[in-house]
């Protein structure tokens, strides 16, 4: 609250934060919609990035046309200002329903997973792997699985530091099977080299 008083806009989103999430100890912050909602607004007509984004992934899902544009509008804002959750939100926002895009959710994957958001990569990867069903289409696919870009955005995520993924194509290159199912290539020099790398 002192931060708060001081002008800290920063702080104004982490107490937004705090009322969306609630913290797990018994004497810590519990959560608290409307105070979420209250100190993401403050913190978003300051101009502060994370709270925009707070705001509007809770309004994005609203009945309410109004709340939703602008939620929609303040994702597209922060992300091309350089907050990249912002991005990686929007592309999920256009994964399926009635307003699935495929074109949209892989520009504003890639525009985040180009810029170093590893979660971005790994998504969009997870999309070419499994394939994302068109709506409303049983049997067909809007984005049809493919092993290939799949590996791609994995080594970009796990080049960008999510070692995790690097693991993941260690096992795939060492087995030949990317998560124990699909098919590539045995390479055990990639192997070797990834398992490396996850642990570096």
């Amino acid at each position: 609250q002192n931060a708060i008083d001081a002008g800290d806009v920063r702080a104004i989103s982490v107490l937004a934060h705090l009322y969306r999430y609630g913290t797990k100890k018994d004497d810590g912050v519990p959560k608290d919609d409307e105070k979420a909602l209250k100190f993401s607004k403050q913190a978003c007509d300051r101009g502060e990035l994370y709270g925009c984004h707070l705001l509007s992934t809770k309004q994005s899902h609203s009945r309410i046309e109004a709340e939703k544009k602008f939620a929609l509008e303040k994702l597209v804002s922060g992300c091309y200002a350089g907050f990249l959750p912002s991005c990686n939100y929007y592309a999920q926002m256009f994964e399926r329903g009635p307003e699935q895009s495929i074109p949209t959710m892989t520009m504003f994957f890639n525009r985040a997973c180009d810029a170093g958001h590893a979660k971005s990569c790994s998504d969009l990867a997870s999309k070419y792997h499994w394939g994302v069903t068109a709506f409303a289409t049983f049997g067909k696919f809007a984005l049809p699985k493919d092993a290939n870009q799949s590996v791609h955005y994995y080594e970009k995520a796990c080049n960008i530091g999510s070692y995790y993924f690097c693991r993941v194509l260690a096992e795939a290159y060492a087995s030949g099977k990317l998560w124990g199912k699909t098919p590539i290539t045995k390479d055990s020099l990639k192997a070797r080299n990834f398992y490396k790398q996850s642990c570096d």
